[in-house]
């Protein structure tokens, strides 16, 4: 197979029967776990993981422990989005922890973006050092859940992620279009089906390194003595369908995969048959020259955040625009609501009451516009018939006095 002999990696339609049911499952998710097929595994069944040779920088991370609940993270939840078909306990918030990083320059007076990662080891520190300046550069801060490695189950890691978002935002001003879910490898597999089933809580985006997984099925290349067509089969359902259009519109994400990847044509497949064809605006494709399945240094940070970062001064102004329309129509009908009918606008098979001072006007309008058209003879007439039918009138006055200004014309 394809990919570097992960094994399902790439599933022909001829072998799916022997497959287990296509559900998705909260069993664990290795780097080479490509889709549905290796999802629904149980952790029975877990693959021997390639661990990234860099370990997670922890002395710039502090080690916190949150005790807000986020409401969208409760087992009802995921088993909401997700439908898994297998069971899954609540966390203990208490037994968790987490490694945050702020930087230095960070004050409550400006909102910061959050970086939150899936990490495929055990420690969720920050990846790599060169990461640090990208993080200050890009005024970000970072959050990565401890014990949430490719051993653990994935329903936990993505519960787990949303958990920090919810108390992180709790404890800093969060820029909330900059709330980017990220990870590399199964974390970062993980990371892409929480930034789209959970798009309302990651609700920047997210930057997936060396994997990523879709809700659709993606044709995988051919290979020589394949008789039909060969899939990349989808990892898990779609999101909720009031979460897709926003997400698809304003949305970001980047695809991060080195060359020598032996994700490389899955990411490739994912970026074009699955982000593009669903015509998601915002997803970015990056490529690193000669990079194995590694985590990248730092400036491929910068560049993946700058992929996410550059459309969102468009995004916000085309929303202002939008929602200043929408302001105005609720004002109107608003105004329409509680402005009370004049008799000239109640339905025609009600009678109306008579009202002298505004058949009076009425009358004084016409002869004014005949008299701007130059038709002087039918503005007399209704000048005429002011003065005789209202003739103590105030209508009545003015009707005179335009009377004595068209004398002779």
């Amino acid at each position: 197979m394809a990919g570097g002999g992960k094994i399902g990696q790439i599933v022909s339609p001829r072998a799916q029967r022997n497959w287990p049911s296509p559900l998705p499952s909260p069993g664990v998710l290795g780097e080479g776990a490509a889709f549905l097929t290796i999802c629904v595994i149980a952790s029975s069944f877990a693959f021997a993981q390639e661990q990234p040779a860099e370990q997670p920088l922890q002395r710039r991370t502090v080690k916190t422990i949150f005790e807000d609940r986020a409401p969208l993270a409760t087992t009802a939840e995921s088993n909401k989005r997700f439908k898994w078909n297998d069971k899954i306990g609540d966390l203990d918030l208490a037994n968790e922890s987490f490694q945050v990083y702020v930087p230095d320059e960070y004050s409550s007076a400006e909102p910061y973006g959050l970086l939150v990662w899936i990490s495929p080891m055990a420690q969720g520190g920050i990846p790599q050092k060169s990461w640090l300046d990208v993080l200050d550069a890009k005024k970000l801060i970072y959050v990565g859940a401890n014990n949430s490695g490719n051993d653990r189950l994935l329903a936990d890691r993505i519960r787990l992620a949303i958990e920090a978002v919810c108390n992180m935002k709790q404890k800093y001003a969060i820029d909330d279009d900059r709330i980017y879910v990220a990870g590399f490898s199964g974390g970062g597999r993980s990371a892409s089906m929480a930034a789209t089933s959970f798009s309302d809580v990651f609700t920047g985006g997210g930057i997936f390194f060396g994997g990523v997984n879709f809700y659709r099925n993606i044709p995988a290349p051919p290979e020589p003595g394949d008789t039909g067509e060969r899939l990349w089969q989808a990892t898990y359902f779609p999101p909720p369908q009031s979460l897709l259009p926003e997400q698809k519109r304003t949305h970001r994400f980047a695809l991060v995969v080195g060359e020598k990847d032996f994700n490389l044509n899955n990411t490739i497949g994912v970026y074009k048959s699955g982000y593009l064809k669903e015509g998601y605006q915002h997803a970015t494709l990056i490529q690193i020259p000669d990079l194995p399945h590694a985590i990248p240094e730092g400036e491929w940070l910068a560049k993946a955040v700058d992929a996410l970062d550059e459309p969102l001064p468009r995004i916000l102004a085309a929303r202002a625009t939008t929602r200043a329309a929408a302001t105005q129509q609720t004002a109107r009908r608003d105004v329409s609501a509680t402005t009370k009918p004049s008799a000239s606008s109640a339905p025609a098979h009600i009678d109306q009451a008579p009202d002298p001072a505004r058949d009076a006007d009425k009358l004084l309008s016409l002869a004014r516009s005949y008299i701007a058209a130059g038709s002087y003879g039918p503005a007399r007439a209704r000048l005429e018939k002011v003065i005789s039918t209202y003739p103590n009138s105030p209508q009545a006055k003015e009707a005179r006095k335009l009377l004595e200004e068209i004398r002779g014309k």
